[in-house]
């Protein structure tokens, strides 16, 4: 028998939630470093070939009038993003019924490089998480621009991330999420004893797309995506662990010399599904005794040299997503 007293999840989570936040914000900025430095040997070459085209161009004054009437034109044509309450698709039965399937390869027989036989094993124990959720986040950094929206509803599951990096050029990173909470499910135990096992975050989250990069001799890079993050806590106390950090671009791009890059339908959005199929999260190891926070996110980062005299480069993007439901199976 087991007659222990139900753990609150609800009163766990207050006590770690600063903790919580901060794991969150902690792994925002190391994507954000992490491709930074990646890119690093790329941009310098890239902005010493930028300056030395600008040396010369200072020479020739037809193109210098020219341009800062282009330049001036073009900063006056750069307007916001609208930002409205976004009605998205529902959840379908085919798509309900992808959700809460879930099965996961346990072995692999191979025989002379050929997949000869799979073992899977199916979803014991599916929660289904539907708004209000249990948390909320949001985080911005990079400074003050032309444009920075970042807004999250745990009591409508909505996402928005837009920024407008304009005239005055500069960096910007954006990302916003909401959290659910959950422990270990195993048949025939309580919620969080039993065996340990294995879990997936899966949901239906649509959204909405859009983004630009231009460029006159200046420069303008960016990315955005969508991540799943599952942190967990003993219930006995101390610190918290990351047990799963994923994420994924929908779109990195960037612009020198003069080019104009964008979404598709710019200026309308394009839409999509977020962390579906191809792009769904891994399961991971999942514990009795510990209470879990998965926080489905999206992210924006960007950086423009902004406009001077001789050269300029833009940047604008948007995500405006609906988290209508996360399920946590689990094996």
């Amino acid at each position: 028998m087991h007659d222990e007293p139900p753990i609150d999840l609800t009163q766990t989570y207050r006590e770690i939630r600063e903790e919580a936040h901060q794991q969150i914000t902690s792994h925002f900025a190391s994507l954000v470093e992490e491709r930074r430095e990646r890119l690093r040997p790329d941009r310098e070459i890239e902005d010493l070939a930028t300056g030395a085209l600008q040396r010369q161009m200072q020479r020739d004054e037809h193109y210098a009038a020219e341009i800062g009437l282009l330049i001036s034109a073009s900063v006056d044509g750069l307007t916001d993003l609208g930002v409205d309450d976004h009605a998205l698709p529902g959840l379908s039965r085919e798509k309900f019924l992808a959700l809460t399937g879930g099965c996961t390869v346990r072995d692999l027989q191979v025989e002379v490089g050929n997949i000869v036989a799979i073992t899977t094993a199916k979803d014991t124990s599916v929660r289904i998480f539907t708004p209000p959720y249990d948390d909320e986040w949001t985080h911005t950094d990079g400074g003050r621009h032309q444009q920075v929206v970042v807004r999250a509803r745990k009591q409508s599951g909505s996402l928005d991330t837009v920024f407008t990096i304009g005239h005055e050029g500069g960096s910007a990173y954006l990302g916003t999420g909401v959290a659910v909470l959950f422990m270990r499910e195993s048949p025939g135990h309580p919620p969080g004893r039993g065996p340990a096992g294995l879990a997936q975050i899966r949901t239906d989250t649509p959204y909405g797309y859009r983004w630009l990069d231009k460029s006159y001799a200046g420069t303008a890079h960016q990315h955005g995506g969508f991540g799943v993050l599952v942190g967990s806590w003993s219930t006995g106390g101390g610190p918290g662990r990351v047990d799963q950090n994923y994420q994924y671009w929908k779109w990195n791009d960037g612009t020198n010399w003069y080019k104009t890059h964008s979404s598709p339908n710019w200026p309308n959005q394009d839409h999509d599904n977020a962390l579906r199929f191809g792009d769904q999260s891994p399961y991971f190891w999942i514990e009795p005794g510990r209470m879990y926070v998965a926080w489905v996110w999206c992210f924006l980062e960007a950086d423009a040299s902004g406009a001077d005299a001789l050269s300029a480069g833009f940047a604008q993007a948007q995500i405006a997503a609906t988290v209508n439901t996360i399920v946590v199976g689990q094996q």
